[in-house]
């Protein structure tokens, strides 16, 4: 059940990077100036998905997890999102 579950967070983590990545293309590449709150949104759904996709990692003792690289990747996340 938890598996499951760990796999739907990836389905939003990924998501959500797809949506700051596609506002970074359209701006780049098309000239078009996509609304800022697109990257809050995408910026939002990462922070909050990866939060929940390291609770379930704890709930079902992954061997893998990496409290350093989490960390980092947590306080990225924070400052993409402050800055969004």
């Amino acid at each position: 059940m938890l598996e499951i579950l760990q796999n739907i967070l990836i389905l939003v983590h990924f998501s959500g990077l797809s949506i700051l990545f596609g506002g970074i293309l359209l701006k780049l590449f098309f000239r078009i100036q996509p609304r800022p709150k697109i990257f809050l949104l995408g910026a939002l759904i990462q922070l909050f998905s990866g939060l929940a996709l390291v609770t379930v990692a704890e709930i079902i003792k992954d061997p893998d997890l990496n409290h350093i690289k989490i960390s980092f990747k947590f306080s990225i996340a924070v400052l993409v999102t402050l800055f969004a």
